[in-house]
């Protein structure tokens, strides 16, 4: 019907628009930061479950990703990270609990290098640990 011409068209249009809607946003973050996040932006809306992306100038570098619930003081140790040799490194979040009960509400997340002390996942701590460098804080809301 289209022709050769014209499916190479529809396909390229097809394949523009796929590329388009998987593009994120990234914070931005000076190149000689120690660590940064770039993915969730910074007021931006996250689901229960979401990935943590950033990148840290030494790839040999301990890196845990801290979230804090605005709405009470602890803040929560997330999973382990396993930095890539290019110094990126991604990580599944928690924000709050699964379901609808934090839904709307507001929380704060940042990434920490070579912390003072031993973190595990699940810790709670009463405010940012201290470390060798911090991310910038990102706020984001629950979805």
């Amino acid at each position: 019907m289209y022709g050769r011409r014209g499916t190479v068209i529809v396909l390229s249009f097809l394949v523009l628009t796929v590329l388009s809607c998987r593009h994120e946003c990234e914070n931005a973050v000076a190149a000689n930061a120690p660590v940064s996040i770039l993915t969730p932006c910074d007021q931006s809306a996250v689901g229960w479950h979401t990935l943590i992306r950033g990148r840290v100038s030494n790839p040999k570098a301990i890196v845990h990703v801290i979230i804090h619930p605005l709405e009470v003081n602890e803040h929560w140790v997330q999973p382990k990270i396993d930095v890539k040799s290019d110094g990126t490194w991604e990580v599944l979040a928690y924000f709050g609990r699964d379901g609808s009960v934090d839904h709307g509400k507001p929380f704060e997340l940042a990434a920490v290098v070579n912390p003072k002390t031993l973190l595990e996942e699940a810790d709670q701590l009463p405010d940012w640990p201290d470390a060798e460098a911090r991310s910038d804080i990102v706020r984001v809301r629950r979805d």
